[in-house]
């Protein structure tokens, strides 16, 4: 089934690489490069058509725990699965704090995103990216 996935990331080699496993397996993506862009997609004409936010915790404007934070706050009810290279145990806590609903994951790899969107429940997966 098609899903609309919003990938949050900064780094444009990692976000070609999120936006090319996500289409390669049928799903149709957004992108942002910063949290204000985040909320522009939600308020935009799909924003309730995303199923997914790939997030990236280190954007530039506002870091992806304000981003949970304020979708918490605002009433954004979509699943996330954060990527970030400082995969740790105090990061799962933070992101759970942070309004995630279920197990956090941190993705370590664009290859398991794809199997993340096929899923019916979607928490935040927590493993340590892979440096570039």
């Amino acid at each position: 089934m098609t899903q609309l996935i919003l990938i949050a990331e900064d780094d444009p080699v990692q976000s070609r690489l999120l936006d090319a496993a996500a289409s390669k397996a049928g799903h149709s993506t957004l992108v942002a490069s910063r949290g204000s862009e985040v909320f522009e997609a939600f308020d935009g004409p799909h924003g309730r058509d995303i199923a997914l936010l790939v997030l990236d915790l280190g954007l530039p404007d506002m870091d992806g725990l304000a981003v949970m934070e304020k979708m918490r706050s605002s009433g954004v009810d979509v699943p996330v699965l954060v990527q970030t290279a400082q995969g740790s145990i105090e990061t799962v806590i933070n992101a759970m704090r942070a309004g995630t609903q279920t197990d956090a994951t941190v993705c370590a790899s664009v290859n398991r995103i794809p199997s993340r969107a096929s899923e019916s429940r979607f928490g935040v997966s927590v493993r340590q990216r892979s440096p570039p």
